[in-house]
């Protein structure tokens, strides 16, 4: 008997297999039914993997990091909002988190959303507050009239 190498299945003996090569043949069938519906666990070599005769080339880790994604990666990251956080983009208005930091070189404004008050702070110092009731209170000179540059 000759036998494949790596599962084993008998090879009829040409000229010598006359009246046994039926029953070689369905047992050989019959291991890999097994082997493709899973009864039997098997260990392909996937070193070579190719889709569609296309080479896969990512490794093992690389295609982990694709794990759960739902959707087009590119499409996701498309939808990144400017502070850095994913957007799911079946909302038409999406709620940001209650704090904002916006940055702009060494300065930077935060946006403080409270029970009742919205708080403006430049570099860490509050300098604008508006509450519930349409309340303005400002540090600082207010101009009534200029021209933003």
């Amino acid at each position: 008997m000759v036998a494949t190498t790596t599962y084993g299945l008998e090879k009829p003996t040409v000229g010598a297999s006359t009246s046994t090569w039926g029953g070689i043949l369905n047992d050989d069938l019959d291991l890999l039914d097994d082997l493709l519906d899973g009864t039997v666990a098997i260990a392909p070599n996937l070193s070579t993997l190719k889709i569609g005769g296309v080479a896969v080339s990512s490794t093992a880790a690389e295609l982990n990091y694709v794990s759960g994604v739902t959707s087009s990666i590119q499409t996701q990251l498309d939808t990144i909002a400017a502070n850095g956080t994913f957007v799911d983009p079946t909302l038409t208005s999406p709620t940001l988190g209650s704090v904002i930091t916006i940055t702009g070189g060494t300065q930077s404004w935060t946006v403080t959303a409270g029970a009742e008050n919205l708080t403006f702070a430049y570099n860490g110092v509050n300098v604008m507050r508006v509450d519930g009731s349409g309340n303005l209170v400002v540090t600082g000179n207010i101009e009534t009239a200029g021209t933003i540059s």
